[in-house]
């Protein structure tokens, strides 16, 4: 079964693709509100794959980003949803993120392209 690890500081986002991913897969979903707790649950069970904020308390998503590719041996995909322009992207690329989208989301796409990037 696929793990995939949720980080968005908005309840709402977190939710919404929660919901979309247990209703439409079998994966194992985690939820963290910010980096720091991000980065604790990749310690606890590496996931196989990342949905991400860019702006969030604590760490921001490129930071978190940073410290989880320090911690894992593996790279883990990860897909960028934010509500901010894209001039962040190429950064986030460097660091591995496989994909970037722009809020407001369609989960529906977020499941579509998390399953692309997981072979499923």
């Amino acid at each position: 079964m696929k793990n995939i690890l949720i980080v968005d500081d908005e309840k709402d986002i977190r939710d919404l693709i929660r919901i979309r991913f247990e209703t439409e897969t079998d994966f194992s979903i985690q939820v963290a509100e910010d980096g720091d707790e991000a980065i604790a649950l990749v310690k606890e069970k590496e996931p196989d794959l990342i949905i991400m904020d860019v702006l969030m308390p604590n760490l921001d998503g490129l930071t978190t980003l940073k410290e989880i590719n320090k911690i894992t041996p593996k790279q883990i995909p990860v897909i960028i949803v934010t509500g901010k322009a894209a001039m962040l992207e190429e950064a986030f690329r460097l660091e591995g993120a496989k994909d970037f989208m722009i809020k407001p989301i369609d989960a529906k796409q977020v499941v579509k392209k998390a399953k692309e990037l997981l072979g499923v």
